[in-house]
């Protein structure tokens, strides 16, 4: 299993490393308390995750980060 940080880029995820989406979970007054397990994505052997926070596709990469100049630094 293997997780590299691309240069101005998304994280590249190697192995077949299984990924699942965490929710915050919140109290009556909307303070956060809790982290609630979400869905589970199918393992893959390798995907690029999103690191812009501008992908359609999330929590995958589609791209994004070049067409609007993401930058690491």
């Amino acid at each position: 299993m293997r997780i590299e940080v691309t240069p101005n880029g998304p994280y590249s995820v190697s192995g077949s490393v299984p990924i699942r989406k965490q929710i915050i979970g919140t109290d009556e007054r909307g303070q956060s308390v809790s982290w609630v397990e979400g869905e589970a994505y199918p393992a893959r052997e390798r995907y690029e995750l999103c690191r812009c926070g501008h992908s359609r596709n999330k929590p995958f990469c589609d791209g994004t980060h070049a067409t609007i100049g993401f930058t690491d630094g």
